[in-house]
């Protein structure tokens, strides 16, 4: 009884708080905080879930949105156009460039730079839906139109408050878009280049490359007509998630044997920090997706 009327206490102070276009002020203890967030702040909408799946599922896709197997390729292969443009190689998996232990400190202040901003943005992407939707019992959101209007009580204190809204996450649909868009093909061309032996690269024109930009066309394509045919988006972006989670743990492995190997990479192998941090991770995320196929096997 005492949880139950905590609970309810909890509700109506979430509700209070909505009402009013308000989140929580900053000043609240955590446990007050947790409280109006809920259990959405782990593990999403798996509250309802007593066989783990849901929850270790939430758990892998976001791993596989941390650590995606496709920045791997863009990532090495954007380095790689960066030593064509300095004429350090001929082209793209050919020679072997002189790198600096100032070029290679630039490229770890890059990634270390762009991981803050990931993490921060997913983070506080993870809070205000907690915060907006889970709060409000808002769990099973299909299209981009639904979870705009449970954004609504936020700022229904606004004239045009539902316009305001689906404006709002409308943009920062677009932008993501905007931004994940090429990354995504080109990450997939380059990756099926490098298998085929194909020419790749930005830097070149359609007619010096054209199965790598066949590539990119044909999965912009892709992406673009599943926009047409019965398929929810957001269990797409989240089953896609999870697949990458788990492609991620070997790729992540053999990226470690190769940053150790000194047969590639002479003097530039891993520091022992970046070994423990990295298989650290590796088997943070190994163990994650063996509980994950572990539970889907029993169910």
């Amino acid at each position: 009884m005492k949880e139950k009327e905590e609970d309810n206490n909890t509700r109506s102070y979430h509700d209070n708080k909505l009402q009013n276009g308000k989140l929580p002020s900053l000043s609240l203890n955590f446990k007050k905080t947790f409280k109006f967030l809920g259990p959405g702040l782990i593990t999403g909408a798996s509250d309802d879930d007593p066989s783990g799946i849901a929850t270790y599922s939430q758990v892998g896709a976001i791993f596989g949105t941390t650590i995606s197997p496709y920045l791997f390729f863009w990532q090495a292969s954007e380095e790689s156009e960066e030593d064509v443009a300095k004429h350090k190689i001929k082209d793209i998996g050919q020679g072997k460039p002189k790198i600096s232990r100032n070029e290679v400190k630039i490229m770890r202040i890059d990634v270390a730079v762009g991981m803050a901003f990931s993490i921060m943005i997913m983070s506080s992407i993870v809070v205000t839906t907690a915060g907006s939707l889970h709060s409000k019992g808002v769990t099973d959101i299909s299209t981009a139109q639904e979870a705009a209007k449970a954004l609504q009580p936020l700022v229904k204190t606004f004239p045009y408050s539902g316009e305001i809204a689906e404006v709002i996450f409308a943009l920062g649909i677009i932008g993501t878009g905007l931004l994940a868009v090429p990354v995504l093909a080109g990450s997939s061309a380059y990756a099926i280049s490098d298998t085929f032996g194909w020419k790749q690269g930005l830097g070149k024109k359609f007619k010096q490359a054209k199965p790598f930009y066949l590539v990119i066309a044909a999965s912009t394509t892709i992406g673009l007509g599943i926009n047409f045919v019965n398929i929810d988006p957001i269990k797409a972006l989240i089953y896609t998630a999870v697949i990458n989670g788990i492609t991620a743990v070997p790729i992540l492995f053999v990226i470690l044997k190769i940053a150790n190997d000194r047969k590639i990479l002479e003097d530039k192998t891993n520091s022992m920090v970046s070994n423990i941090l990295g298989w650290l991770t590796f088997l943070i995320m190994g163990t994650s997706v063996a509980i994950l196929l572990f539970t889907w096997g029993r169910s």
